[in-house]
Parts: C-alpha cells; sequence; structure tokens
C-alpha cells in the first residue's frame, strides 16, 4: 500500500489513478489521496472495451479530483492519455527520466505493480503541472511537418538508387537528362516506361513522342529522336530481361509519387 504521506494535495482529497505504461497494455491502480488501494493494480489492454470498464470501476467509488499520472513512452502512452482526456480527467505525463531519478523504491528488482505504485508516491509528493492538449491545428501542422520530412527522407534514398540502376540499363539518360531534371516527372515517367536503351531502340518514335506530347513540352519531336539515336549505340551493364530493368522502373514510379507527396505536403 501507498505510504501516507501529507501534502497539500491530501488536503483538497486529490485522487490518483497511476498508469505504468507498455505498448498495447498498462498496469493501473487507483489511490485515495489518504492511501488507501481504491483498485488493485491490473492490467488493461489499449481497447475501448477495458477502458470502459476501467472507467467504470472508478466511477463506482463516485470520486471527485481523480487524477491521471502517467510516464510519456513515446507513442504507447497515447490511447491511454486521449481516453482520458476526452473524458474531462485532469491528466500529468511526466518526464521517465524524472519519475526514475525520483522513485523511493531502489531495489533493482522491477515489477509494474511497484512502478505503479512508485508514481502515485511521486505524484502526492511533488507538484506537476497538468498536461493541456495543444490545439489541433497544431497537431494536423506537426503531424504534416513530420510526414514531410519522413518522406523526404524516403525519397533521397530513393534517388540514390535510381541514380545506380540507370547508370546499369542507360547511363546515357544522365547527359539526355541533365542535373536533376532527371527527377523530373517528364524523366520519371519516360524511364518508369522505358528503363533500357534496347527498349528504347525497339520501341516506335511515335509511342516516344506521345510521352512528351502529353506533357505539353515544346520539345516532343525532337527529344525522342534524340534519345532513340543514343540509345542505339549504348551498351548497358545489363541486358533488357535482367531483374536490374524492371527495379528500375518500379523506382521511377515511387520516387514520382514520392516527389508528388511531398509537393502536395509542401503546399499546405
Amino acid at each position: 500500500m501507498v505510504q501516507r504521506v501529507q501534502s497539500k494535495r491530501m488536503l483538497i482529497m486529490h485522487n490518483c489513478l497511476a498508469i505504468d505504461v507498455a505498448k498495447g497494455k498498462s498496469m493501473v491502480t487507483l489511490v485515495s489521496s489518504s492511501g488507501e488501494v481504491l483498485i488493485d493494480p491490473y492490467e488493461v489492454n489499449h481497447s475501448i472495451n477495458d477502458f470502459t470498464n476501467l472507467l467504470n470501476r472508478i466511477n463506482q467509488f463516485k470520486l471527485d479530483n481523480i487524477s491521471v499520472i502517467m510516464e510519456s513512452t513515446g507513442i504507447y502512452h497515447r490511447p491511454i492519455e486521449r481516453f482520458f482526456l476526452d473524458n474531462k480527467f485532469k491528466v500529468f505525463v511526466i518526464n521517465p527520466i524524472y519519475g526514475k531519478m525520483k522513485k523511493r523504491n531502489l531495489r533493482k528488482t522491477k515489477t509494474d505493480k511497484e512502478d505503479c505504485f512508485n508514481l502515485v508516491n511521486l505524484f502526492l509528493t511533488n507538484t506537476f503541472k497538468e498536461y493541456s492538449k495543444p490545439d489541433q491545428l497544431y497537431l494536423n501542422l506537426n503531424a504534416l511537418s513530420r510526414q514531410y520530412f519522413a518522406l523526404d527522407e524516403l525519397c533521397v534514398n530513393l534517388k540514390n538508387r535510381y541514380r545506380n540502376l540507370v547508370y546499369l540499363c542507360f547511363p546515357e539518360y544522365e547527359e539526355l537528362f541533365k542535373g536533376n531534371t532527371i527527377y523530373s516527372s517528364i524523366a520519371l515517367e519516360f524511364i518508369e516506361k522505358y528503363p533500357h536503351a534496347d527498349i528504347i531502340s525497339k520501341a516506335r518514335i511515335d509511342k516516344l513522342q506521345n510521352l512528351f506530347k502529353k506533357q505539353g513540352f515544346s520539345y516532343w519531336k525532337s527529344k525522342p529522336i534524340k534519345i532513340k539515336e543514343v540509345a542505339s549505340n549504348s551498351y548497358p551493364s545489363v541486358d533488357m530481361n535482367d531483374e536490374i530493368v524492371s527495379n528500375l522502373s518500379q523506382i521511377s514510379r515511387l520516387v514520382n509519387e514520392y516527389q508528388k507527396a511531398i509537393d502536395y505536403k509542401a503546399i499546405w
């Protein structure tokens, strides 16, 4: 049982729901401000049924001033944090480093139940700032920013792979689409459809021209002629039936899709 510690929180009857969070589940206990264990520590899954059952058990005590305390655990605490915020509880999310510094139990042996009581003791003997959920616009912008940088990082890796495959399948592409134009939408679409020099050599010139014409390029006639001319004299590292050729086609499509997604995120 939690030690009976006299504090300002006790005097105003702050009851504590302590939650030791893990991935997909948590250990919970409810303790009154006087140190009485109202709900013995038990495990709940992060599901609507378990959350609702826990809430029903809490409501049976008809308590006021119930505060919820948990440690920040990256993303794992987010479901249970959301549930109690949605149900109008006061929620305190603390830095786990602070919690370790303040633990009253210094034994190396660790149990989830003991961690729950450590959190209760921490709450009853210290003052924490109540968690305030940020404005939804801020959360959306933050999520948008994280997604943008994640996509950008993935795209950089794909581009490196794309360059290597181009060199193996039709190295002259880097001269035909100079600099960053090899990452342009038209270059990526063209290389997706014609990833190897021999494929271009066998293709009809009007088919090559149509792809540029659909994109509205003024050089839609001359550029494909030049590409076909260069392809006829190219000797790639692999033949047109090699699996590497289909890999280049796939990577070209992925780079194009990621770039479009990044451009969309950047607009917002």
